[in-house]
């Protein structure tokens, strides 16, 4: 870190105003320790005895990496799933969960994993089932979030690959042997 850098940020946490914008909530801290929330607007603090804190609170798209599992009758299936989050809780979000975005986005990989392990190919047979499948995962993805402040309002797959077996007769001197292919 350079030296210009080292008194900017000194400057910024000794300076005695701290601002909250139209899209965000402060959390005004006594000795560290939260008070309450604050809306829009410039803050005066004591440098090292008070902060306010600026926390987003617009929806925020939330993406997980690529999984593959197996689903409950076997059907093995690859995807990415996504969800629309919000902090509806700033203070829960900030003190009771460290780094409440990653930890957003594990258990929207983990509770999708394992949801998605309890179905059978039957229940992505049709539009209908797909989407009672996807608001029955976000009422169960909010069951854990929202114990740290963060409403998912909506589930989705960005890929969706069920590697389904196929068979198909090769003709030839094999006699008309099957092929699997996935």
């Amino acid at each position: 870190m350079n030296f210009i850098q080292l008194i900017v940020d000194f400057l910024k946490e000794a300076w005695p105003l701290r601002h909250v914008q139209g899209w965000e909530q402060g959390i005004f801290t006594l000795l560290n320790k939260p008070r309450r929330v604050l809306g829009t607007g410039v803050w005066p603090v004591i440098p090292l005895l008070m902060d306010v804190r600026a926390v987003s609170v617009v929806p925020a798209v939330v993406r997980g990496g690529r999984q593959d599992i197996t689903l409950a009758d076997g059907t093995p299936v690859s995807f990415r799933v996504t969800a629309e989050v919000q902090v509806v809780d700033v203070i829960k979000a900030v003190y009771d969960v460290d780094q409440y975005t990653e930890t957003t986005q594990e258990m929207l990989e983990v509770v999708t994993a394992q949801s998605l392990g309890e179905e059978d190919l039957e229940s992505f047979s049709t539009a209908r089932k797909r989407s009672g499948f996807l608001r029955r995962l976000a009422t169960t993805l909010n069951a854990e979030t929202l114990r740290f402040g963060v409403q998912v309002h909506s589930v989705g797959f960005r890929d969706f690959t069920l590697k389904l077996k196929t068979y198909r007769l090769l003709s030839g001197d094999d006699g008309g042997a099957m092929s699997e292919t996935w």
